[in-house]
């Protein structure tokens, strides 16, 4: 049975607190057809909401780093089982992180619908569009779950036909999620090499000024090249070749010894290069498509 070996399905889910809502068309004084026109306000401005929305995004943005999207309906990754335990315990110190700074809000809530938000929209304020302290409390969450991936055998207790159906279904299913992550791996190699060559190049506008190299920049890519391995659900040998070439390349490199040495840095620029041009062919070869999982 073709399956994403050596790997779940994670699925990952945000809720938050919504900022926004709209405002009725006849509080608009315009000349425009009002059909056209949809206006809103924003309930309140938090810098504790602003942490919590960022936990969000970095518990995301992290998963991504592990995990692979897979194009399977709703937020379902491909996660490697070794990674599984790393991965549930990170989770749940974002979880932890964002219930400190939910408790925050909460304690603020009162203040910050009752006078700030009240003096800040003034005839557009209205007190029905604040949940309570304790709707707020319950309105944040990271949840995710680990998904079967393989057909349940009671099925086959029931009717040999349709477990057999089920399975070909799960198999179709699994060999399009293939396709996908080897296209999404392949296009975030190009991403992250490409970010790294671009600041080993003069500046287009003004060729004798440098470009700040960032560590950030070189470390995703190092992170990138040392999950690979186990990330390669899909089995491309053509982009692990072109991964173990920019291993070599770029091992013990640091970005202190490109920002002083010009004649090092041109030398890693010229062969990061050679990657890039690798690296796009294999993404041109192998595009990310939109993939349609009930045909």
């Amino acid at each position: 049975m073709a399956t994403l070996n050596n790997s779940v399905f994670v699925s990952l889910r945000f809720r938050r607190l919504g900022v926004s809502r709209h405002v009725a068309k006849n509080r608009v004084e315009t000349t425009a057809d009002k059909n056209l026109v949809k206006v809103s306000k924003r309930l309140f401005r938090s810098d504790t909401y602003q942490r919590i929305q960022r936990i969000q995004q970095q518990a995301r943005s992290y998963v991504l780093s592990r995990a692979i999207e897979t194009g399977l309906s709703g937020a379902v990754y491909a996660l490697p089982t070794g990674l599984v335990a790393e991965v549930d315990d990170k989770l749940t110190a974002y979880v932890e992180a964002m219930k400190i700074e939910v408790a925050t809000l909460c304690a603020e809530w009162p203040e910050l619908v009752d006078v700030t938000a009240r003096e800040q929209l003034g005839d557009l304020y209205r007190v029905s569009d604040y949940p309570t302290v304790g709707q707020v409390a319950q309105s944040f969450a990271i949840d995710w779950s680990y998904i079967a991936t393989d057909v349940p055998g009671e099925l086959a207790d029931i009717s040999s036909g349709v477990f057999q159906r089920e399975r070909e279904k799960l198999e179709q299913q699994f060999e399009k999620a293939l396709i996908y992550t080897k296209a999404i791996m392949r296009r975030t190699c190009l991403e992250f090499v490409t970010a790294f060559h671009n600041q080993l190049q003069p500046s287009q506008d003004t060729p004798n000024k440098k470009r700040p190299i960032h560590s950030a920049t070189l470390r995703k890519l190092v992170d990138y090249m040392q999950t690979f391995t186990m990330r390669n659900l899909s089995g491309d040998d053509e982009l692990a070749k072109a991964i173990s070439t920019m291993e070599s390349l770029l091992s013990g490199v640091t970005v202190a010894q490109l920002r002083d040495s010009e004649t090092f840095k041109a030398c890693i620029e010229a062969k990061i290069a050679n990657t890039v041009e690798s690296v796009t062919g294999l993404v041109e070869e192998c595009p990310v498509r939109k993939i349609n999982f009930d045909s």
